[in-house]
């Protein structure tokens, strides 16, 4: 027969339900608290304030968080040249940048994608601590750049963006005036997109050459034709280094290796001229030769960056006391960074015209490292 509960245990039990009670009313507290955006939640990248709460947190005034430009069928360094410059333009303003570190962060944090659109901007800033975020994008279209700067600011204001027609002559001065006029000066009241303190706008910074009181919708007048200029290289220096086996009866391997300047003369239009040391399968032995090449060849940028390329070439070269040689080839080419490129021919046949008239055929595998200065 069981006696009587001893006192102990029952204060031990009912000790035990308040101390559950309390645990689970501090774990409902804490859920509502990262809920509604109370503590802190680093790494939520659902987590979308809103301008009062912004503006409340006191983001920075004189901060910006720049991304880096991106590029939609125009060259990636022309996309560094742009954010280099926007970069200075911020400067010349009296504006500061967010570290990159910071910048990584708050778009990772937000899940900004990769260019932003304005809202995802304006998220990526107020994770950063920024006041304003600014992006922009160059593409082309009829022989000309097309620049579009986007700017998001955290007090609710905007977002404003606008794109105007360049040459390559004026893209980086584009670039600047339209920042200027879109971005206010700090500790000013915001122009360009908004109404400026004492009702009229501020006058551009950078002035467009010849233009008498501009406004922002005649900065730059879409010209025809497109000049060569510093925002691209005209010119590239490459190594390369060939394999050719033949396909016809008796087959043969040959190497060619050598050097090749490439002339820019249109945006993905390069025509060059090179030297070549060959290594030829003779009838009895190897043999040496030299064999100039002239190519014309075409860079087709693929997706948004443009940091994957595929070169189409064509090119004719002479082999003495052989005879000239007929070279197709299409590959695949990887920006690995502002100056340097290397490239595959994957596909590269190749007429050979050997003495009696003797036509060979052979498909060659190609490397190139380019350098543009």
């Amino acid at each position: 027969m069981a006696g009587p509960r001893p006192a102990v245990g029952l204060v031990a039990s009912r000790l035990w339900g308040l101390f559950a009670a309390a645990l689970g009313l501090l774990l409902v507290c804490t859920a509502q608290g990262q809920v509604s955006g109370i503590g802190p939640a680093e790494d939520a990248p659902g987590a979308s304030p809103t301008p009062a709460a912004a503006a409340a947190d006191g983001q920075q005034a004189g901060s910006v968080l720049l991304i880096q430009t991106s590029t939609l069928g125009v060259d990636p360094v022309v996309g560094e040249y742009v954010t280099t410059r926007l970069a200075d333009t911020l400067g010349s303003m009296g504006y500061g940048r967010v570290s990159a570190e910071r910048s990584w962060r708050a778009a990772r944090r937000v899940g900004m994608p990769y260019p932003p659109a304005a809202a995802d901007l304006w998220r990526a800033a107020w994770a950063a601590g920024a006041a304003h975020g600014v992006a922009a994008e160059v593409s082309a279209r009829g022989g000309q750049y097309v620049l579009a700067i986007t700017v998001a600011c955290v007090d609710g204001r905007g977002p404003f963006v606008r794109s105007v027609f360049a040459g390559s002559e004026d893209l980086l001065d584009g670039a600047s005036r339209l920042l200027s006029e879109l971005l206010p000066l700090p500790g000013t009241a915001p122009v360009g997109g908004y109404q400026a303190a004492g009702g009229g706008a501020r006058q551009p910074r950078y002035p467009v050459p010849g233009a008498a009181n501009p406004s922002a919708r005649e900065v730059w007048i879409a010209r025809e034709g497109w000049s060569v200029s510093p925002s691209l290289p005209r010119w590239n220096l490459a190594a390369s280094a060939e394999s050719a086996l033949g396909l016809a009866e008796p087959a043969f391997l040959n190497h060619m290796t050598g050097l090749r300047l490439d002339l820019r003369v249109d945006r993905e239009i390069f025509l060059a001229a090179g030297v070549h040391y060959a290594n030829l399968a003779g009838r009895e032995q190897r043999v040496h030769n030299v064999m100039p090449l002239l190519q014309i060849e075409n860079r087709l940028s693929v997706g948004r960056t443009g940091a994957l390329r595929i070169p189409l070439r064509a090119g004719l070269g002479y082999l003495p006391k052989n005879g000239p040689a007929l070279r197709l080839s299409a590959g695949l080419a990887w920006r690995l960074g502002p100056r340097w490129q290397i490239g595959a021919d994957l596909l590269s046949p190749m007429l050979w015209v050997l003495p009696g008239s003797r036509v060979a055929l052979s498909m060659n595998l190609g490397l190139d490292l380019v350098y543009a200065p």
